[in-house]
C-alpha cells in the first residue's frame, strides 16, 4: 500500500487554508466541465450483472481523479438527491467540505430554477427537492419521502439558512430534527443533503450553481431519433428501441412519456429499489438509463460528458458527438516500467480511495501548474500534447508518493494509453487510463467492464472521431 512521505505534511491542518490560498485555487475559467454519467445511482443495477460489481468505489475513484486532474464535475439535479450516489456522503465529510472550499471549482451544480423563488442559486439548488416532492406514489418508509418532508420548511423560507438548519446546538430540533428521528434510517444522507444545499445556495462562486442553457430533451426522443439512422444503430439495437417505445405506449400513461421513472415501475417489479430484473427488461432499462443522461448532458453540460458504450449499447456518444471523457477498464497485468519517469510509475500503481480528501487537498495545491496545464491542453491542444500534458501531471502526483516494491502493486494497475485513430484503439503505456474494477464471474461483466469508462482519456467534444 502507498504511503506519503512521512513528516510532510500534518493532515489534520490540511483542511484549514488560508482565504487567500482559496483564492488562488479558484480557477472555474479554466478548468474543463464534465457531466458524469457514472455518477447515476441506476447503475447499482450492474451489480446484477457483474459479480462483485461496486459501483461506489467505481464513482468515489472516479471523482478523485477529476479532483486530482483539476476538471469540473457538473452534477444534475437527480444526482443531488440520489441517495445510491456518494454525494450525500462525502458532504457529510468535513475534509471534503474544506476542500470544495478551497477548489471550489470542482463541482458545479446545473438545473432548471424551481419557480417562485428570486434567490436563482436556492432555486436551483431546490430543483431536485422539488422533483421527489411532486412524485408521486412515494412509500411512507422511503428516501424520497424523507426528503419531501425536510424540505418543507426549506421551501417556505425562500433561502437556505446554515444556521437553521446545520447548527449543531440545534441538532434533534425543530422541523429538522424531527424528520431525522422518523427516518433514522436515512439520517447521514439527510445531513450530508443539508449541507450540500447549504454549498449550493451559498456558495460565492459564480460558476459553482447555474441555470441550464441547453434545451431540454426525453430520453425518447432521442430513442426514436437514433432508431433511424441504419448507418449507426444496429438490427438488434433498433428492435430493443421498438420495444421500448412500444411499453411506454401500452403500458404508461402520455402524461408520463419520457419519465424514466415511470418505465422502470414497468420493466423491473418489486419492492421500491429492490426490484427483480429478467435480463431482456434489465437490458432495456440500461438503454433507457443510457438515452436519459445523453439527454441530460446536452441540456446541462455542452461542453463535456462522460457517455460511456460497449458495442452493445446504443452509439450515442457517435450519434450525438458528445463524449469527450472517454476511458477504458485495462486487465491487470504487470505494471509499465521501461521509459517510463519514476513519479509515473508510482502514480500508476496507486489507487486514489486509499487517500482521504485532505490528502487529496494536498496533492492538489502541490500540483497546481501542471493541472492548469492539462486542462488548457484537453481544452486546445493536440492529441499528443494532451498525453503530455496528462503524462507529466501524473507524474507530478506520482513525485508525492513513496516507492513501492514490486510485490506491493496491486490486483489491478493503471493502464497508461493514448487516444489513436479511433475511439476503440488505445495503446497501453500512452496515456492515463483507470485499471480494472472486478473481472469476476461473468461473461458478460467482461464487456460491461470494458465500457465502464470512468477517467480521462478526455477528447474535446466532436473535435477527432465522434
Amino acid at each position: 500500500m502507498l504511503q506519503f512521505r512521512a513528516g510532510m505534511l500534518d493532515w489534520t491542518g490540511l483542511s484549514m487554508l488560508t482565504e487567500t490560498m482559496r483564492s488562488a485555487w479558484y480557477t472555474a475559467s479554466t478548468a474543463v466541465r464534465y457531466y458524469a454519467e457514472w455518477l447515476d445511482g441506476e447503475y447499482v443495477l450492474l451489480k446484477h450483472l457483474i459479480h462483485g460489481y461496486d459501483h461506489s468505489a467505481v464513482m468515489q475513484r472516479a471523482l478523485r481523479f477529476h479532483a486530482l486532474f483539476g476538471s469540473t464535475v457538473v452534477l444534475s439535479d437527480a444526482q443531488l438527491i440520489d441517495f445510491r450516489t456518494p454525494i450525500q456522503p462525502l458532504f457529510l465529510d468535513r475534509r471534503f467540505r474544506a476542500f470544495l472550499k478551497q477548489k471550489q471549482n470542482f463541482l458545479a451544480l446545473v438545473a432548471d430554477p424551481i419557480r417562485g423563488t428570486k434567490d436563482e442559486k436556492f432555486a436551483i439548488a431546490m430543483k431536485g427537492l422539488g422533483r421527489l416532492t411532486d412524485q408521486a406514489n412515494k412509500p411512507s418508509d422511503s428516501f424520497e419521502e424523507a426528503v419531501t418532508r425536510i424540505a418543507e420548511p426549506i421551501f417556505r423560507a425562500g433561502s437556505f439558512d446554515s444556521n437553521k438548519f446545520l447548527n449543531s446546538r440545534r441538532a434533534g430540533k425543530g422541523h429538522v430534527g424531527r424528520v431525522i428521528k422518523r427516518f433514522p434510517q436515512y439520517q447521514h444522507e439527510l445531513t450530508g443533503l443539508l449541507h450540500a444545499l447549504d454549498h449550493f445556495s451559498n456558495s460565492p462562486a459564480p460558476d459553482t450553481t447555474t441555470a441550464s442553457t441547453g434545451s431540454p430533451e426525453r430520453y425518447d426522443t432521442l430513442l426514436r431519433a437514433a432508431q433511424k439512422d441504419h448507418n449507426l444503430v444496429k438490427d438488434a439495437q433498433a428492435k430493443r428501441i421498438e420495444e421500448i417505445i412500444r411499453i411506454q405506449e401500452q403500458h404508461i400513461p402520455e402524461a408520463q412519456h419520457g419519465r424514466r421513472a415511470a418505465i422502470r415501475k414497468v420493466l423491473g417489479t418489486g419492492k421500491w429499489h429492490n426490484e427483480e430484473w429478467t435480463p431482456e427488461n434489465l437490458r432495456l432499462y440500461l438503454d433507457i438509463v443510457h438515452a436519459w443522461n445523453c439527454a441530460i448532458n446536452r441540456n446541462i453540460a455542452p461542453e463535456a460528458g462522460t457517455l460511456y458504450e460497449s458495442s452493445d449499447d446504443i452509439p450515442f456518444s457517435r450519434y450525438q458527438r458528445l463524449v469527450t471523457d472517454s476511458v477504458d477498464w485495462f486487465p491487470a497485468g504487470p505494471m509499465p516500467s521501461a521509459g517510463l519517469p519514476v513519479g509515473l510509475r508510482r502514480f500508476l500503481s496507486w489507487d486514489p480511495l486509499k487517500a482521504d480528501w485532505s490528502q487529496i487537498a494536498l496533492i492538489v495545491k502541490k500540483t497546481g501548474e501542471s493541472a492548469e496545464k492539462l486542462q488548457a491542453s484537453l481544452k486546445t491542444g493536440s492529441i499528443e500534447e494532451r498525453a503530455d500534458a496528462l503524462a507529466e501531471h501524473a507524474s507530478k502526483i506520482g513525485d508525492m508518493l513513496t516507492p513501492i516494491s514490486p510485490e506491493a502493486i496491486p490486483e489491478w494497475a493503471w493502464g497508461i494509453a493514448k487516444i489513436a485513430a479511433e475511439v476503440t484503439k488505445i495503446v497501453p503505456s500512452e496515456l492515463v487510463d483507470v485499471g480494472q474494477e472486478a473481472l469476476r464471474g461473468r461473461p458478460y461483466g467482461v464487456a460491461l467492464l470494458q465500457r465502464r469508462r470512468v477517467v480521462n482519456t478526455l477528447k474535446k467534444a466532436g473535435k477527432e472521431l465522434l
